[in-house]
């Protein structure tokens, strides 16, 4: 059918009445509204070659940590922290001590610089804010987000934990009082209609733990069980977060040790780190319930993630090596192209402690797997 004079509508003629209002009320209310903030989305590493793999992390984004007691949750937020301000120009930590828990030993470890007083929080440094009042909380938090965006500054924060978080009204109640039920599901809530935006829009990063719930058990002797991440904090914690890293029980069989086929001693087989299992329960990249092991050498500084045990995780799981019985050989294209690169690489060693024990002396040629493993994976 032929079109009439009616359906024509040049471009001239057009009625911007409706454009021309809502620039009007944009610019109205312009500090509730993110159209015209620019945010970068930069990457910011995890610290382990096979979490950054699965996981990019970027710069906006909500990271929730929940797990059982001395999983490693803190650590791994502490090294979340260091990335991020080592990363991003001009940008400061924020750790909320809402359970009054930071050690000095893992304060130590973590490598970051610890201050306690607003006059001495630099750029690179990190703020213990000592509260756990929600408010209080808020109110800070989204205070900073704003004036630190409008000053060329970034942000990364923590609270560990949200289960430390209390209502004011709650807090000063007394004993006897009753306490608002689904307080943390409410707070939670409440933190994310408020922050949710701006931290994303500003390039800040949250970083949130928490624990499981506990049950009551009829049977004592009954074999203990962690309760799923939505246990604490309501619909809204995993809903909100980009990602949730979920940290599992550790056992006997996690235990890393001098001398791996004996059994664990204090004296004659020390225990000299262990394996962190990871599971995604939220990914922003269909990686959701991927499960993933993680090597820690205790007592280490800065990265507690043992680099020379992961890169030798991979070059096992990549096939870079082949193995006849107890013997581990390089793949004669791998030495030949480490030998271009002015690097000499042992060809053959005898058993798998000898193979983690070489890459963990020869700095060199774990980094050279490192970075090759790195590039292969990106």
């Amino acid at each position: 059918m032929a079109r009439t004079k009616k359906d024509e509508s040049p471009e001239s003629e057009k009625d911007d009445s409706i454009k021309n209002l809502m620039s009007s009320l944009m610019k109205g209310y312009s500090d509730d509204v993110f159209n015209s903030v620019q945010n970068e989305r930069l990457p910011i590493s995890t610290g382990s070659l096979l979490l950054d793999y699965y996981v990019k992390l970027k710069t906006g984004s909500v990271c929730r940590l929940c797990g059982p007691l001395e999983s490693g949750k803190t650590s791994q937020v502490l090294l979340l922290m260091s990335n991020y301000l080592k990363t991003i120009p001009k940008s400061r930590g924020l750790y909320i001590k809402a359970e009054g828990r930071l050690s000095e030993e893992i304060q130590a470890r973590s490598g970051l610089k610890f201050v306690y007083s607003e006059e001495n929080w630099d750029y690179g440094t990190v703020l213990v804010l000592e509260t756990n009042i929600f408010e209080a909380t808020s109110d800070i938090i989204h205070s900073l987000l704003k004036n630190m965006h409008d000053k060329g500054e970034k942000l990364v924060f923590a609270i560990d934990s949200l289960d430390g978080l209390i209502l004011k009204k709650d807090y000063e109640k007394s004993a006897g009082e009753n306490v608002q039920p689904a307080g943390v599901p409410k707070m939670t809530k409440m933190f994310f209609r408020r922050l949710a935006l701006p931290i994303n829009k500003y390039d800040a990063m949250a970083l949130l733990t928490s624990q499981y719930s506990e049950t009551f058990k009829i049977d004592p002797y009954a074999k203990d069980k962690p309760q799923p991440v939505q246990g604490v904090g309501g619909s809204a914690v995993s809903h909100q977060p980009d990602w949730i890293f979920e940290y599992g029980v550790r056992y006997t069989s996690h235990y890393i040790l001098e001398d791996e086929n004996a059994k664990p001693d204090r004296i004659k087989n020390k225990i000299i780190g262990h394996k962190v299992n990871v599971t995604l329960r939220k990914s922003t990249n269909e990686n959701t319930g991927l499960k993933i092991e993680i090597p820690i050498k205790y007592n280490q500084i800065g990265n507690s993630i043992w680099k020379s045990r992961e890169v030798g995780d991979m070059i096992l799981a990549l096939g870079l090596v082949s193995r006849s019985k107890n013997t581990i050989t390089f793949d004669d294209g791998i030495v030949k192209e480490a030998k271009e690169n002015n690097l000499e690489i042992k060809p053959e060693l005898v058993g798998e402690g000898k193979f983690y024990s070489y890459l963990e002396d020869n700095q060199d040629v774990c980094n050279w797997f490192y970075n090759k493993i790195k590039n292969t994976l990106s």
